[in-house]
């Protein structure tokens, strides 16, 4: 019994290890802002991406939620989109070009 005990322990310490960072770790990177600040840096720099254009040239798929963001120095929006099969999955796409950046 023990030793079923462990071995479950330790595998599931190995597959939480692999899955990468903790989602409050990447939220720590993550600095979102209100629809109104969002509104006002796009309204500042139009060389920025729409959400729209950014998730088309991402091949995001269909948006469920987005934030618009900054990651690592760089504006981003953080979209959860419906992927294949129906899963939902969180992408983060610079508002500069619309690259896949996390």
């Amino acid at each position: 019994m023990f030793r079923k005990a462990l071995t479950t322990a330790l595998v599931a310490s190995a597959l939480i290890a692999a899955a990468g960072p903790a989602p409050a770790q990447q939220a720590a990177q993550l600095s979102c802002m209100s629809q109104d600040a969002a509104r006002s840096v796009l309204a500042q720099n139009p060389a920025l991406l729409s959400l729209s254009t950014a998730a088309q040239r991402g091949g995001v798929g269909q948006i469920v939620s987005a934030d618009f963001c900054m990651f690592n120095g760089q504006y981003v929006y953080v979209i959860n989109a419906l992927g294949a099969g129906g899963a939902v999955r969180r992408v983060i796409i610079s508002a500069a070009n619309g690259s896949i950046v996390g």
